[in-house]
């Protein structure tokens, strides 16, 4: 059963590379790489959605609190990752033990979460919040959440899992259509609405 489950999650990953491939080519958006809101959207369908944002939501903030309180001691890159990544795994605990006292089952699912990739999500935070400002960084911050989102919908699907599991061979399908959207080299969705003040008036 457990190998089952385990193709079921892998053979669903192409389908969610490809949703992050029409929001970073076709609709033209911002967000932190590929594979973190594959993971995020992995994380949610073992989470659900309302307790994988509030785990995310606590542990992002818990991370960039302590990243403000590490620049001050100008730690060295990997054991700053390291410190992060302690953090993380502790908030993690806490909040699985605090679920579990009030008899939230699904918070026990937090120890699936994907941890390094939340430790990512701060560190890359953290460097566009210095490098671009915060207002950037909540905009890629936000547009990774919505592709997580929008992969979860997308992989939570029972009909996809079970079509994906019993005919492996159609992730060849999902794979021509990443091969389209990577040849794709017209306007994005987001130049249009930029440059629409460029176009000429109607008559």
């Amino acid at each position: 059963m457990k190998t089952q489950n385990f193709f079921r999650v892998l053979l669903l990953i192409p389908s969610g590379a490809l949703v992050v491939a029409l929001y970073r080519n076709v609709i033209g958006v911002p967000s932190f790489g590929i594979f973190t809101p594959i993971l995020i959207a992995i994380a949610f369908r073992d989470t659900g959605v309302l307790w994988g944002m509030f785990f995310l939501s606590i542990v992002v903030a818990l991370g960039i609190g302590s990243r403000y309180f590490l620049d001050r001691l100008q730690l060295l890159v990997v054991p700053r990752m390291a410190f992060l990544l302690s953090i993380v795994v502790l908030s993690l605990v806490a909040i699985s033990l605090a679920g579990g006292e009030l008899g939230a089952g699904q918070a026990a699912s937090v120890a699936l979460f994907p941890v390094v990739i939340m430790t990512t999500v701060i560190e890359r935070f953290s460097i566009a919040l210095a490098e671009e400002g915060a207002r950037a960084a909540l905009v890629r911050t936000g547009w990774t959440v919505v592709i997580a989102l929008s992969g979860y919908a997308v992989m939570a699907g029972k009909p996809l899992q079970h079509f994906l599991f019993v005919f492996p061979e159609s992730t060849l399908v999902i794979m021509g259509l990443l091969l389209i959207v990577g040849r794709y080299t017209g306007y994005r969705l987001s130049d249009i609405l930029r440059f629409r003040v460029l176009a000429p008036p109607t008559p």
